[in-house]
């Protein structure tokens, strides 16, 4: 998973599924059972190149860094729950958008 989604996570998961959840997901985080992509500087260059391409989303920094990224290892899919803003951005590789395109 792209770094610049951790901070988002981590705000959303105890939201959404409680302190116990979050405590579980930094736990597995600590313990590697994700793989991490840190990104190189091209990714917040290309980031930064999306969003201003798209600018009528307002993607903001963590989006485009997902999609630059994406792009970068040439993903497969990409999994988001925000379908309106990646379903309207056409990536290099053209991943797919899941739970869309399943």
């Amino acid at each position: 998973m792209p770094w610049a989604i951790l901070p988002e996570l981590d705000h959303m998961i105890p939201k959404m599924m409680g302190r116990v959840a979050i405590r579980a997901f930094r736990a597995d985080l600590a313990d590697d059972r994700y793989s991490i992509e840190w990104g190189i500087p091209s990714d917040l260059h290309r980031a930064l190149e999306i969003d201003r391409r798209y600018r009528s989303l307002s993607l903001g920094l963590v989006d485009a860094a997902v999609m630059a990224v994406a792009e970068r290892l040439r993903a497969r899919a990409i999994v988001t729950l925000d379908l309106r803003d990646f379903g309207a951005v056409t990536l290099r590789g053209r991943p797919q958008i899941w739970p869309r395109d399943l």
